[in-house]
């Protein structure tokens, strides 16, 4: 699996000002929201090959894209909602699919019956069957039969950390 990530680590405030510096500031409607065209938007449970039912948002504009699929991954105290509220309108308007998961115990993912914390491991392990469902979740929404995706990794604090230990797994 070596090679499979493209990352990116930031924060959201430091993600609206990358926009800005790659897209221009012609790009500005996308912050206001007027006339935007947004794609359209998903919600799937994916069951993960750890057992987990994971919640993932997902946007995949109007038209076909050659463009690199972005997966967003979050923060602590955070779930696939804050990059959906905040950047799958701008993204999709640039003609970027993309997905936001949210981690187990977080969001829309149950951690498990009785489950109070969460190891990293266990994130890392759901990071890499994610990974691995990501061309059927194309596939379902874009008719793409891609075998591999190497998506482009934006992530929020926790989230690259968890990027950091697949890496170390997966140099």
């Amino acid at each position: 699996q070596a090679g499979t990530l493209t990352t990116l680590t930031s924060s959201p405030g430091a993600l609206w000002r990358l926009q800005t510096a790659i897209f221009g500031a012609s790009n500005q409607t996308a912050r206001s929201g007027s006339s935007l065209q947004t794609g359209k938007k998903h919600e799937d449970q994916i069951d993960l090959k750890t057992g987990v039912s994971m919640q993932v948002l997902s946007s995949f504009p109007n038209k076909t894209t050659n463009k690199p699929f972005l997966l967003f991954l979050h923060g602590s105290f955070h779930g696939a909602w804050c990059w959906a509220e905040q950047y799958f309108d701008y993204f999709a308007a640039e003609e970027y699919p993309g997905a936001a998961p949210s981690w187990r115990g977080t969001g829309g993912t149950p951690a498990g019956e009785g489950v109070r914390k969460v190891q990293i491991d266990q994130h890392v392990a759901d990071l890499e069957a994610l990974l691995e469902e990501l061309p059927s979740l194309i596939e379902r929404y874009t008719g793409s039969t891609t075998s591999t995706v190497k998506p482009v990794v934006i992530c929020h604090s926790f989230g690259g950390l968890a990027v950091m230990k697949y890496l170390e797994k997966h140099p």
